[in-house]
């Protein structure tokens, strides 16, 4: 009995050092609420806890530069993309965990990401038979070199899917919180995709649109009269049905095969283009939509079953827009730059369309949801940021356009580290980024959850572009002003000009945020019930007087509830 109530006594004696080794880590953790959302353990900043918080990007491609961490630390950021990115050979990123843990240190998220198309032989230690296994053909069977360097993968050779797959999942075990996916529908040109896999893939498409959805026979005679396939030919179809239908040999027999895309080639609409996926059916209007939505749906669906089978949540976005997506990717900055008489570029033009149609186009393939879509300076061939541009020119560029990105309701990321020897510190950039990056992070609750509203319904005496943005759960309009009265490359400070703004409602307070200095100021303003502004359907105008206008200013407009 008494080595029973010693053993007692020693069992409880453990359990309370226990219980207070529990109260003390508690009190730790505790300590620190506020602090710890990181999938890394604890940071000294809060991480964003859903893409719906998401509005500074930085690109930081890590491969660039030795001193990445310390450059990407200098500028405020939300989420690091392309800090990791698998293109040919990859490093350990295993023993690369501390890049993660510094980004979380700063609030940021840590980006991973690879690319979906490039294929080089010997990449990663494939064999020979592995490499010709997985790369794509043309429709003479030959391998397609892009960039007189590099092949493409077959996307939809299981062995490439899984190839691809591997990069994804060894980064998300290092420990990224986002995947940029690049290319993810094989970056195919239209003299791709003619490998076994391919072909194979296409009789299946044949065989589930044409018979199993339309009835045809897998003999059928519509085959040659709409067609013309040979069923007979045995070079076309080596048992006489669709089934054997080789697509590469009815090419070549027809002399199609260096142009298959010709109006004369009557399976040319059936197969598409490989740009093809976008805005059609999800079913896919043609083999190649079918294709690229298929792929990419397999890719999404075995990260995300991956990533919660370690459980994590990693949040995808692929280059350009796509469905399945946690925040979009909004296609790069490829368009041409605006050149003034002078040959230097012109900042006083607009691309707020381009912008916009990045927003609908989103909410249309995402069935009317709504994600954060980050624009970028797209690599495209050889930089357009770095190669196309000077110093000087770049400046310009960030102080007249990136706000233009925001004012649409998207977001811009900022270039801090990249290909083509990006490098802020280098490129005469890093402290307008970071002047930016400062203001974007402090006017950040201003550019969420925001409704575009009728550009129409305000007027600027200066020169100016203008949006207005609602923000019904916070009862307040945002407007965007961004100069576009410049010499040569240099804003013009406008002082004491008017915004005027429709609204049937009495605002409470205006501030006016302003992006050169930092600062926030208390508007000077008036308010007529009866007044219409240029004949606007809403009765009420706001009369604001805006001090001075360098770059960009939003003026915060609260209302009454």
């Amino acid at each position: 009995m008494e080595e029973t109530i010693e053993s007692r006594t020693v069992t409880r004696r453990r359990m309370l050092l226990q219980v207070a080794a529990l109260a003390i880590l508690i009190a730790r953790r505790t300590a620190v609420v506020g602090k710890t959302a990181g999938r890394s353990g604890v940071t000294a900043v809060p991480l964003p806890a859903t893409p719906q918080d998401l509005t500074l990007f930085t690109v930081n491609e890590f491969g660039s530069t030795a001193d990445a961490s310390r450059l990407s630390m200098a500028v405020p950021s939300q989420s690091w993309e392309r800090a990791w990115f698998k293109w040919g050979n990859a490093p350990d990123w295993r023993v690369m965990a501390g890049d993660v843990q510094k980004a979380h240190q700063v609030g940021a998220l840590f980006g991973g990401g690879t690319t979906c198309s490039a294929l080089y032989p010997h990449e990663n230690g494939i064999t020979t038979a592995q490499f010709m296994d997985m790369a794509t053909r043309d429709p003479h069977g030959k391998l397609f070199l892009v960039s007189n360097s590099y092949y493409h993968g077959s996307v939809v050779c299981p062995a490439y899917r899984r190839y691809v797959l591997k990069w994804a999942k060894l980064q998300i075990d290092a420990g990224v919180d986002t995947l940029f996916m690049d290319e993810v529908n094989g970056a195919y040109c239209d003299l791709e995709g003619y490998d076994s896999y391919g072909l194979a893939a296409f009789r299946r498409y044949l065989i589930r649109r044409f018979v199993r959805h339309d009835h045809w026979a897998i003999q059928d005679p519509r085959w040659k009269s709409q067609f013309g396939i040979d069923l007979a030919d045995p070079r076309e179809c080596p048992d006489h049905t669709i089934r054997t239908f080789d697509y590469a040999a009815y090419l070549r027999k027809n002399h199609w095969a260096d142009q298959p895309g010709q109006l004369s080639n009557p399976l040319a609409d059936i197969w598409g283009t490989a740009g093809d996926w976008g805005l059609q059916a999800i079913t896919g209007d043609t083999y190649c939509a079918w294709r690229n939505n298929s792929v990419w749906h397999y890719w999404v669906t075995h990260i995300r079953a991956y990533a919660a089978k370690q459980h994590r949540r990693v949040w995808i976005a692929a280059n350009g827009l796509n469905r399945w997506v946690d925040y979009q990717i909004g296609g790069g900055v490829k368009m041409n730059f605006p050149r003034g008489f002078n040959g230097q570029l012109d900042c006083t033009s607009s691309y707020l369309a381009d912008w916009r149609s990045y927003f609908t186009r989103s909410k249309v393939l995402l069935n009317g949801k709504e994600v954060p879509i980050m624009v970028f300076h797209d690599w495209d061939v050889g930089m357009p940021w770095m190669d196309k541009l000077t110093d000087a020119e770049r400046v310009a560029w960030l102080q007249a356009y990136a706000p233009e990105v925001f004012a649409a309701g998207l977001f811009f990321a900022y270039p801090v580290l990249g290909p083509f020897g990006c490098n802020a510190a280098t490129n005469g950039t890093l402290e307008v980024i970071q002047k930016q990056a400062r203001f974007v992070k402090m006017v950040s609750p201003l550019l969420r959850g925001v409704v575009w509203q009728d550009p129409r319904a305000a007027t600027y005496t200066g020169n100016a572009e203008i949006t207005i943005q609602g923000q019904p759960s916070e009862h307040r309009l945002i407007a965007h002003l961004i100069n576009r009265k410049y010499m040569a490359m240099t804003p013009v400070n406008q002082t004491g000009q008017i915004l005027r703004i429709a609204s049937a409602t009495r605002p409470k307070a205006i501030r006016i945020h302003n992006a050169d200095t930092g600062t926030v100021t208390t508007a000077k303003w008036s308010y007529d019930p009866h007044a219409r502004l240029n004949g606007h359907r809403t009765a009420g105008v706001l009369r604001i007087t805006v001090p001075s206008l360098l770059t960009w200013n939003i003026v915060e407009i609260s209302l009454l509830a």
